[in-house]
């Protein structure tokens, strides 16, 4: 997919950065200019690869927070690279560059990366999933919701949609039953309302709360066999 930057958002990710990225294995920090001196920090965990291997790719979107250089790293190393670390999966983290996920700056940034990268490092384009917690599940919803031409799956946590969520593509939904910033009733409308228009979706309630994105490690674990059984078998 080709991104068009005539978007209003300002953003112009310089694509030649990514194919300049040491993709040794393991977790490093890293970032990318985005045009008008704004800069794209990110979290990067790459697993050991092959030659001539293609990987599926994770884009991972962090909660809301006082947003410090590299805010994204502690989600990532410790919830979802743990919890997806059997995808054998290139994860990157990166740290919001707008005000919210959903707003054109960061909806933008986030497409031009994952563009750019499969361009740049060893992805498999039909393996591309989007995962989000909190603020991040909110991206998720809506990104996946309005781009699901860019996404093989979307797996958000702890979180409701923006909007009325009318995507097509499957989606892994994981929620905390005593969650108290966003009701479990509100995200279980949400999945109905899918599952009445034929979209596939799995919804995951754990004994949870809100306020602890850590301990979803173990529900998060859950999309590796959904995807690889379920969503990738059948592609």
């Amino acid at each position: 997919m080709g991104c068009d930057t005539n978007d209003n958002s300002g953003v112009d990710l310089n694509r030649a950065e990514l194919t300049r990225v040491n993709l040794r294995p393991g977790t490093h920090r890293d970032s990318v200019s985005l045009g008008d001196n704004q800069i794209l920090r990110y979290t990067l965990a790459v697993p050991t690869l092959r030659q001539g291997e293609r990987v599926p790719f994770v884009m991972a979107l962090h909660y809301a927070g006082r947003i410090t250089p590299h805010f994204a790293e502690a989600y990532l190393t410790n919830l979802v690279e743990p919890a997806l670390r059997d995808l054998g999966a290139i994860i990157v983290a990166p740290d919001v560059p707008g005000q919210a996920w959903i707003d054109p700056v960061s909806v933008e940034a986030v497409l031009q990366f994952i563009d750019a990268a499969k361009d740049a490092w060893p992805i498999d384009p039909e393996r591309v999933v989007i995962t989000g917690y909190s603020m991040g599940g909110i991206g998720t919803w809506f990104l996946h919701d309005q781009h699901s031409d860019t996404f093989s799956a979307g797996i958000p946590m702890a979180a409701e949609p923006a909007g009325t969520a009318q995507g097509t593509g499957p989606l892994y939904v994981i929620h905390g039953r005593t969650d108290e910033l966003f009701d479990l009733d509100l995200v279980e409308f949400a999945v109905e309302d899918l599952h009445a228009n034929g979209v596939p979706v799995e919804l995951i309630v754990v004994d949870r709360g809100h306020y602890n994105a850590f301990a979803y490690v173990d529900a998060l674990r859950g999309a590796v066999g959904w995807l690889e059984n379920t969503v990738w078998a059948m592609q």
